[in-house]
């Protein structure tokens, strides 16, 4: 699906999305599919394919991935009313806070007493679990409040927990969000480690990892026992026959329009019951011969019904009948030429617009009996979400899902990687019903992802939307709690970290005895060099739409092959490495340079961003090399 925009003599008619049909691009000639929104813009559409010529028609493509965001915006478009508005919009100071209705207060009570102590038998938990005081603060605000921010490192861990504990001790649906499909299945897979059975588990949207994919509403449905009622088989053979009726209707009148042409008795017919240019009927109208005799003009030539418009049209008098004129039309007969060919087009095209009316009703009449047909044949899905009681999706799948979600009514949401989704993201998965809201995420690190460099918080207009729900939380002063151990590190790159954002940042014992690097003085090394980069001219980074130009560093790239190489003679394997850059420019370099002796694996919006950019063919083969991952650090973890 791909978005574009139909012009006409470069005006826009209407937006539209081209499906790709390969049934229809099979035909002589090849039949595109596009697919217009709405009635307003679908009438333009008809008008303008009906009365312009070919060549001031052009249908200008977007290359921005529509998919991605249409179901976010129709959300938006949708909702009325805000839940937790209190909470989200500031609305109440921060002791004034409500509980969540939902808090297991006895569980609550007893994993405080258990601090520092092994959580297992009490959570059921099928490994040993004992919590620190930051992470016991984080798992009791996040079961107690009805919108908790956690932050820190070890997050995903604590939101598992949550998941476990919540589905234990309620009756409640949660929803698990995520932005991208790896963290949702990395979190599912917490999830299912944490001792959740996959029973009452649902996956939603496409992408899963061979672990998640069983979780699928599609693989589920498999073997998921949903008996039709009598009605409902009723109802689903009834919306069946009037969609396959309303299917026929729908081709025979639009091959009755595409035919369709404007004859001089067709627009005296529509002038007569015209409310505006009704006097044009009588004006140009032959008059009738009520005697039976044949009225001829010059050489013979039969006199028509059409012989007044013919001739007004032409830009002549009224001929035969130029001394018959009334007075009341003289008007009429006295406009030039231009005149009369704007009079003329506006009546072809409310003519068409009449016509096409006529297919638009039809049109929509059979969307909304395709639409019921549709909800009824998917009950079943809607069965298997109403039955489930954790259901996870990308935000962009919940947008997707919204009705059959809606049904499902959960009242908890838990957000993972909150720091990294657009607020208008979690926004729309908010129901009437959600009443408990957990955003997991850190807002120092990774900010949403935004293409249009303006409009985010680094150009200080105002504008913020990279802001995510919890920076703007966590920055207006709502209370939060900070994990204190992380647990990947080691300690020499957690410096680091500790002394740019987390001067409290304590390590796990299990990061301070890790071997030392093969091959290398340190684990950490910083390399100065005298080598500038220079500007990738006519190759702009669409990420940032206000720079004209991306980035290279030819030795760089160069560098990067070297140390590859050097680390595999090390023992290092190239599925235990990562190459990062900051720049589009240097990641087509790098994927040139390094491709000659590995296969760059690319992360799926780096490859997009490629592509558009020109450095990579859409269709480029695998090759069957040692893999490497390369990526853009932005993306790295999505």
């Amino acid at each position: 699906m791909s978005l574009g925009c139909l012009l006409c003599s470069k005006e826009i008619v209407a937006f539209g999305t081209v499906d790709r049909n390969e049934g229809l691009l099979a035909e002589d000639p090849p039949i595109i599919l596009l697919q217009v929104f709405g009635k307003s813009a679908s009438m333009k559409t008809l008008i303008s394919l009906k009365t312009a010529h070919q060549e001031q028609l052009e249908f200008v493509q977007v290359d921005t991935p529509f998919f991605a965001y249409e179901p976010v915006l129709k959300c938006l478009q949708e909702k009325a009313s805000l839940p937790l508005a209190d909470e989200l919009l500031g609305l109440v100071e921060p002791r004034q806070l409500a509980k969540s209705p939902f808090a297991p207060e006895l569980v609550v009570a007893e994993i405080k007493r258990h601090e520092e102590r092994n959580l297992r038998d009490l959570l059921k938990i099928p490994k040993d679990v004992i919590l620190d005081r930051s992470q016991t603060e984080s798992l009791v605000a996040g079961l107690s409040q009805n919108v908790d921010l956690i932050q820190g490192a070890g997050k995903s861990f604590i939101g598992a927990i949550l998941a476990k504990v919540l589905h234990e001790n309620l009756h409640e649906t949660i929803l698990v969000l995520c932005y991208t499909n790896h963290a949702l299945d990395q979190f599912l897979e917490d999830i299912l480690d944490i001792g959740v059975s996959d029973e009452q588990m649902l996956r939603l949207g496409s992408k899963s990892k061979p672990r998640t994919k069983s979780l699928g509403l599609h693989e589920q449905s498999g073997n998921h026992l949903y008996r039709r009622s009598p009605q409902s088989w009723n109802l689903l053979n009834k919306y069946s026959a009037m969609a396959d009726d309303l299917s026929t209707q729908v081709q025979e009148k639009a091959s009755t329009f595409q035919s369709l042409k404007v004859s001089k008795e067709d627009l005296l017919e529509y002038l007569q019951f015209s409310d505006n240019d009704s006097e044009f009927f009588y004006a140009l109208s032959t008059p009738e011969n009520h005697d039976g005799m044949l009225r001829v003009g010059k050489k013979g030539k039969t006199i028509g019904s059409s012989y007044l418009i013919n001739r007004w049209l032409g830009g002549r008098n009224a001929g035969l009948f130029q001394n018959t004129i009334g007075k009341e039309f003289e008007k009429i007969w006295d406009m030039d030429s231009s005149a009369r060919k704007t009079c003329y087009d506006r009546w072809t095209r409310d003519f068409f617009l009449e016509q096409a009316s006529i297919l638009q009703n039809v049109v929509h009449t059979y969307n909304e009996s395709y639409e019921q047909l549709s909800n009824s044949r998917d009950q079943k899905y809607a069965d298997i979400i109403g039955r489930k009681r954790i259901i996870g999706c990308t935000t962009t799948a919940a947008a997707k899902y919204a009705k059959e979600l809606l049904n499902a009514r959960p009242g908890i949401i838990l957000v993972e990687e909150a720091g990294e989704i657009l607020e208008s993201h979690i926004l729309t998965a908010l129901s009437s019903n959600t009443k408990h809201l957990v955003l997991i995420g850190d807002h120092q690190q990774l900010r949403p992802k935004v293409n249009n460099y303006a409009l985010t918080v680094g150009i200080g207009d105002g504008y913020d939307l990279n802001k995510s729900l919890s920076e703007r939380l966590v920055v207006g002063g709502y209370p939060h709690t900070t994990l204190a151990k992380q647990h990947r590190m080691r300690p020499e790159i957690s410096d680091l970290v500790k002394r740019l954002m987390y001067p409290d940042l304590l390590n796990d014992a299990k990061t301070l005895d890790r071997p030392h690097i093969r091959g290398f003085q340190s684990d950490v090394v910083f390399f100065n060099h005298n080598y500038p980069e220079v500007q990738a001219n006519n190759l702009a980074d669409r990420r940032d739409e206000g720079s004209k130009i991306s980035r290279q560093n030819i030795f760089e790239a160069e560098m990067a092959l070297k140390t590859v190489r050097y680390l595999a003679q090390q023992g290092y394997g190239t599925d235990k490495q990562v190459v990062l850059t900051p720049y589009l420019g240097q990641l087509g370099l790098l994927l040139k340079h390094l491709k000659a002796d590995l296969d760059p694996v690319l992360n799926d919006l780096d490859s997009f961003d490629l592509v558009r950019a020109g450095l990579m063919p859409p269709g480029s083969a695998d090759v069957a090399k040692r893999p490497l991952k390369i990526a853009t650090i932005d993306t790295f973890y999505n």
